[in-house]
């Protein structure tokens, strides 16, 4: 829920582990530009939810990203704390621009509220495109294999967890 939501972002920022979060995902690039393998000159970056809100930092302050995609993403919620707001995607991304920006969100998204995309993509610069969709706000974790190994066992419902698990790539 979102009071949950909130807590770990919180507690992620507190404990430093937003931000190194961020600077992991650049020393990623630095090894990318080892290999001789990674065409370092076409780098696009996708980000899902807390991906997509620590990409927008990320793609925005690394010009070797030369395209977003940001998926279930926004700025932060709390703008009134101190501590997210220094680490806001909305401050950074006009720097993306003129790199491309695409956004894809839910309508009705529960955690990532569709006010904080709306946030994001209004700070970004140009080129830059958002589309919003329709979003269950109740998901069947079974059905999606996102119920943690033996969960659903202990539940007593043994041919959902079998399902969900045979369903999970090796």
């Amino acid at each position: 829920d979102q009071g949950k939501f909130m807590e770990l972002l919180y507690d992620l920022v507190a404990g430093g582990g937003y931000i190194q979060s961020i600077v992991d995902m650049r020393r990623g690039l630095d090894f990318a530009a080892t290999r001789e393998d990674i065409d370092t000159e076409r780098i696009g970056y996708v980000g899902v939810s807390m991906g997509a809100m620590m990409g927008s930092v990320t793609c925005s302050v690394d010009e070797r990203i030369d395209a977003a995609v940001l998926v279930i993403g926004g700025a932060m919620g709390d703008t009134t704390n101190e501590a997210l707001a220094g680490v806001d995607g909305a401050t950074f991304i006009p720097l993306l621009s003129p790199r491309p920006l695409l956004m894809l969100n839910g309508k009705n998204d529960p955690l990532v509220q569709p006010a904080w995309a709306k946030r994001l993509f209004d700070a970004a610069g140009e080129p830059k495109e958002r589309k919003a969709g329709e979003c269950p706000g109740d998901v069947d974790q079974d059905q999606v294999g996102m119920r943690p190994a033996g969960e659903a066992d202990r539940r007593g419902d043994d041919q959902r967890s079998e399902d969900a698990a045979a369903a999970r790539p090796p």
